[in-house]
């Protein structure tokens, strides 16, 4: 039998060198990690370099790949107020729009505030549509009449469907 091949692989995504060269294992196997990459539909190519046993040769993967968007939470902040409930608004944002829907879910946690005394839990999903880069998650913060420090709380991102997480944590102040 003979042995695994040898040399090297070229990977290009749309037709651009990814980085130089990936020499192949001991299995005659080369990868690449596509996070670097860009969001959106790829087309990846590997071009062997060849070696004594093996011929030099070029594929392409079936059809365009998609690369994943990714996800992230922006920190906020809001004064309190004397009384009644005011949103402290924030912005989670996908890095490219995504053919697909994607999904995560979102989830408050006290820190130096809390609930219910200062803000409202807000749990639950946001929901990005084909083509959407940006959602809100309104979180309700109680204003009081007491003096007292600058306060924050905590919004999570977790369980992403159709992206990954770049920055799943937001603090949020309460001025």
């Amino acid at each position: 039998a003979p042995s695994a091949p040898t040399g090297t692989v070229q990977f290009k995504v749309d037709g651009v060198n990814l980085g130089a060269p990936v020499a192949l294992s001991a299995d005659g196997i080369a990868s690449i990690t596509t996070t670097a990459l860009a969001a959106g539909w790829r087309t990846v190519t590997a071009d062997y370099s060849g070696d004594a046993n093996y011929n030099p040769g070029s594929g392409t993967l079936g059809g365009r790949q998609f690369v994943r968007p990714t996800l992230s939470v922006a920190d906020a902040s809001l004064t309190e107020g004397d009384a009644g409930r005011t949103n402290l608004v924030f912005t989670v944002m996908l890095s490219a729009a995504s053919p697909s829907t994607v999904i995560v879910n979102v989830a408050t946690a006290d820190g130096t505030a809390h609930t219910p005394a200062d803000y409202g839990v807000s749990n639950g999903t946001l929901v990005f549509s084909p083509g959407e880069t940006t959602r809100t998650l309104n979180v309700a913060i109680v204003g009081d009449t007491s003096h007292e420090p600058d306060e924050t709380f905590l919004v999570h991102l977790s369980n992403p469907s159709d992206a990954t997480l770049a920055d799943g944590q937001a603090t949020g102040t309460i001025l």
